[in-house]
């Protein structure tokens, strides 16, 4: 099976912290943090708090038919 790409979360999530890496590193050597970096890490943190977010909401819905038991007298 030839090897597929990673999925779109995943690939953010990665794509955040090199770019956190990559800042801290700057930082730590007294250059100049390039603003477009910063840009991009921000709207990435937003994009994966949002989505993190939806699917919290769409996980806590629950099977009430799976251990159903009627009431019975």
């Amino acid at each position: 099976m030839p090897l597929g790409v990673k999925d779109r979360s995943t690939w953010e999530r990665n794509r955040a912290n090199d770019l956190a890496d990559a800042i801290s590193r700057y930082a730590l050597s007294g250059y100049q943090i390039p603003g477009l970096w910063v840009g991009e890490y921000n709207d990435l943190v937003n994009q994966i708090s949002e989505r993190d977010e939806q699917q919290k909401h769409t996980k806590t819905e629950f099977n009430l038919t799976k251990n159903y038991k009627p009431y019975r007298q």
